[in-house]
């Protein structure tokens, strides 16, 4: 393994880690677990906040099913980010030619390499949503198109945490929500999701490896960045 290629598989592996991490959490859906909850746990619980348990193991799983998509989603997305910034540090002759500094943040850092760190950043800020970051890697020159899965993922998220799980607009790829529907998961859809992840970051590393992305100047690394790029495009 090449210091390069490195980082690229530490990432993928975190990613697997967490992603497997999330299988023991959502077999907690199960009957048994929710009434060993409600018969031995929920007194524990102030009288005001035992209201707010779930009365029935629909809702039950359901609370699971969500919560182990919405981290499974942001594993996924953390891990997106981590590549593109990765392959920045990299290869920082790639940053957009087009975006610029302030001559405030470029006498606040002082040197080169911090300056390469900076437009990294900014970069990598200005992608908001995984969507965006899967499109910014195609804008890189990596073929990995988002999924429909990742792609309903994308929406789907969106929905439960900004809009209490209520439809409020058409979801492409979605699996028959209306406008008006609540969503609701279950556990073995969470489970394709992971398994939709899990391709894609097996993809985007493939990907990664075919455009020779992972190959550098070894002897570099270790060096003050010294690339073709000009820091006065950076400069307004």
């Amino acid at each position: 393994m090449s210091i390069a290629s490195a980082p690229f598989l530490h990432l993928h592996t975190r990613l697997i880690s967490q992603l497997d991490s999330l299988v023991p959490f959502l077999s907690l859906a199960h009957a048994e677990v929710y009434q060993l909850l409600d018969a031995s746990y929920s007194m524990w619980l102030p009288v005001e906040v035992q209201s707010t348990l779930p009365d029935n193991i629909g809702v039950f799983q359901t609370q699971i099913a969500h919560a182990g998509f919405l981290l499974g989603y942001s594993y996924i997305e953390t891990f997106v980010t981590d590549v593109i910034t990765a392959l920045y540090t990299q290869h920082p002759e790639r940053l957009p030619k087009d975006k610029a500094l302030r001559y405030h943040d470029i006498l606040a850092i002082g040197h080169y390499d911090g300056l390469i760190i900076k437009m990294i950043e900014r970069t990598v800020a200005r992608l908001n949503s995984l969507e965006r970051k899967v499109k910014h890697l195609e804008i890189m020159g990596l073929n990995v198109a988002i999924s429909n899965e990742l792609l309903a993922a994308h929406h789907i998220r969106h929905t439960l945490i900004h809009n209490a799980g209520i439809v409020n607009r058409s979801l492409p790829y979605h699996f028959g929500w209306q406008i008006g529907d609540r969503i609701t998961l279950s556990v073995a859809e969470v489970n394709g999701f992971g398994i939709a992840a899990r391709n894609f970051a097996a993809t985007l590393i493939q990907c990664i490896t075919d455009n020779d992305l992972t190959v550098v100047d070894e002897g570099a690394i270790h060096q003050s960045v010294v690339v073709d790029i000009d820091v006065d495009d950076y400069i307004r």
